[in-house]
């Protein structure tokens, strides 16, 4: 395990550059991406949704 905050920071350093990387790669791929969800023009009118999943045999 660990003995002091600094061991700590030194071995897991790394991690925490990667994840800022990550954040950062994923929100510019979500605006290259032509498929992904955007706001629909219109305002959608339902409020409620009954969603029934019934598995067959």
């Amino acid at each position: 395990m660990f003995t002091s905050r600094r061991d700590f920071l030194q071995t897991t350093g790394c991690g925490f550059g990667y994840l800022a990387w990550q954040a950062m790669a994923q929100s510019q791929a979500a605006l290259a991406n032509p498929l992904a969800l955007r706001k629909p023009h219109h305002q959608p009118k339902a409020k409620r949704v009954i969603f029934l999943f019934m598995q067959g045999l």
